[in-house]
């Protein structure tokens, strides 16, 4: 069983050393810092954002199919002592699929994200002006951002009261 352990352990790293090399290459050609690569192009023609999604999701219910098929295995046995040969054999792809499948959902999102164009757009922009010194006291003096007393009932100027 160690080998099988050793052998889930070293997927989940090569798999993640690989989303990494992704995920740099990505952002380096979105930043301007390596030329556009023709084959990184062509394959994300064919992997897309529902590709790695349906995959993802593919994985983890295996992984979610075959933990309830341990646990099931476990019941019929009265939930008693385990065969840990047997169910390591399944606890343990399980787990991997289950892992993987959750890795491969959220590392195509972010590569999704990675690899949109923006065109010098940024979330929030920042104004200049806002961090001036008195940028605060000067908005709060204009008169469309006086405070308005809504209880305050306002008089014709022909009333004397």
């Amino acid at each position: 069983m160690d080998v099988e352990v050793d052998a889930a352990m070293a997927v989940l790293l090569g798999f993640q050393s690989v989303v990494f090399a992704a995920f740099t290459k990505v952002f380096a050609i979105s930043e301007g810092l390596l030329p556009e690569d023709p084959r990184l192009a062509r394959l994300f023609r064919y992997v897309k954002l529902e590709t790695g999604l349906m995959t993802g999701f593919a994985l983890i219910a295996f992984g979610l199919a075959a933990t309830f098929m341990a646990v099931g295995a476990w019941a019929w046995w009265r939930f008693g002592p385990l065969d840990l040969v047997r169910t390591l054999r399944i606890v343990i792809p399980a787990a991997l699929s289950l892992t993987l499948g959750f890795e491969i959902v959220l590392s195509s999102f972010f590569l999704s994200v990675l690899g949109m164009k923006h065109k010098g757009a940024t979330a929030f922009e920042l104004r200049p002006e806002v961090f001036a010194p008195n940028f605060v006291a000067e908005s709060l003096n204009r008169p469309e951002n006086a405070p308005v007393n809504r209880f305050e009932r306002s008089y014709p100027a022909s009333e004397n009261r």
